[in-house]
């Protein structure tokens, strides 16, 4: 091994190190030798096959180049591989034209969009990478995210409204309208269009500010999404749309995820027209820009029959899914709340600057407790991931405990498939009352 690293030129800061010898020492607690070798040598595959897709698509999207700032996080060795150097806390070495960064388990990251040093990196999983065209796609994803926020456009938003039952039937007839105008299948293209339309505008009449929200959603993730197929898979994009909506038919979707799809649509409907994407952050709407190019007005819209639509979409059949599926939700959720009640369970109380990990979407109890299936949450008392299911109340985040765990393997950098926590040296796991909280 030592040889190995010998071979290798070490980097001072930028690229913190005091020494080869210290350096090896931290590799050597990460990973061996060997392993290394080989995700360096897949994270080298991966940035050649990146690159040479984003030659190709030469700034032509946006304007804007793809080319630079993308980082694959190996979070299992906790490795940073990226083609730019970053400013970070940490050690590493300058490998086949590429850098290598080791971080401390203090640190964490997760996909998106990070600023390090005043510099904008979009950061992807290694784990996938050996899916090729799936990661690639993520990474184009990831990188127009990272052009949003170069280019100041970046928006908040808010589509709990669609969780509940009539926003999610409309989300559903307008997939199903949308799948129609895209498909070669259908030649009355226009009219599938604003039977999309329709169904949009009905859900957001019923829902206060949703239309801002939505239309936010679409233009950052729904873009995102039209960005990585378009350019990864270019013609075969249409075809892996059509599954994407038709989940949304089938009504496989949530608050946190529609927009992906919706907003891929109208670009999708958008894209043969010249210039469509200029000015569209600008406008607002994705929409807004379909509807000039359809050469559709409010009236068309407005005017449709809404009995032959209803039947046309099967509305009553998907109004009664969603009625059962409420159903069944009122049984699940009651079942969550009887197993906070009655589990075991540690509460972390009044953290306000705790970083939160979303390995799922978070799910709405009631007004005052948000569900977690899968969470992890780090802050000045370290780091907790659980897949044994979390609620947050108020401040207070309270995870619930497999059964026979002590208070001693808590205590004691605890791990399993279950639940991992990791304490730093001032902070332990006390019994209070009939739970546990974090002193």
């Amino acid at each position: 091994m030592n040889q190995y690293w010998n071979n290798s030129p070490v980097l001072d800061k930028g690229f913190y190190t005091k020494g080869v010898f210290i350096l090896i020492i931290l590799i050597s607690n990460f990973l061996n030798a060997q392993t290394f070798k080989e995700n360096l040598r897949k994270a080298s595959l991966f940035f050649e096959s990146y690159n040479l897709e984003c030659e190709k698509e030469n700034a032509e999207l946006w304007g804007i180049s793809y080319c630079d700032n993308l980082i694959l996080d190996d979070n299992k060795n906790r490795i940073l591989f990226s083609k730019q150097s970053i400013d970070i806390e940490g050690k590493g070495v300058f490998e086949n034209g590429i850098y290598c960064y080791f971080y401390p388990e203090t640190m964490t990251f997760s996909p998106g969009v990070k600023s390090f040093d005043n510099k904008v990196f979009a950061i992807l999983n290694f784990d996938e990478i050996d899916n090729k065209e799936k990661q690639l796609e993520i990474a184009f994803h990831e990188m127009t995210h990272k052009i949003q926020r170069d280019s100041n456009f970046t928006f908040t938003y808010n589509n709990s409204h669609i969780d509940k039952k009539m926003g999610r039937v409309f989300v559903r007839l307008e997939a199903s309208a949308l799948s129609k105008a895209l498909s070669n299948s259908y030649k009355n293209e226009s009219g599938y269009v604003i039977d999309a339309l329709y169904f949009r505008n009905k859900r957001q009449s019923l829902f206060p500010n949703s239309k801002q929200n939505e239309t936010r959603f679409e233009l950052t993730e729904g873009l995102a999404k039209f960005s990585g197929m378009i350019i990864v898979y270019k013609e075969k994009s249409i075809n892996l749309l059509f599954k994407d909506l038709q989940s949304l038919e089938e009504g496989h979707f949530e608050s946190r995820t529609f927009g992906y799809f919706t907003g891929a649509a109208y670009a999708f409907l958008n894209k043969d027209s010249l210039k469509w994407n200029q000015n569209i952050y600008h406008i607002g709407d994705i929409t807004e820009i379909t509807k000039r190019i359809y050469n559709i007005n409010d009236s068309l819209i407005f005017n449709q029959d809404e009995e032959y639509l209803y039947e046309k979409y099967n509305y009553s059949t998907t109004l009664k899914e969603e009625e059962n599926r409420e159903k069944e939700l009122l049984i699940q959720d009651q079942s969550r709340l009887d197993r906070l009640k009655n589990s075991s369970k540690l509460k972390i109380q009044n953290f306000d600057n705790y970083i939160i990990h979303l390995r799922v979407s978070p799910y709405k109890l009631n007004d005052s407790i948000i569900y977690y299936s899968k969470v992890g949450i780090e802050d000045e008392f370290g780091y907790i991931y659980s897949e044994n299911e979390c609620f947050m109340i108020g401040k207070d985040i309270i995870f619930l405990l497999p059964d026979n765990l002590s208070i001693e393997e808590m205590n004691n950098n605890y791990c399993d498939e279950k639940i991992c926590i990791k304490l730093k040296a001032k902070y332990r796991i006390v019994k209070y009352k009939d739970y546990y909280i974090l002193k």
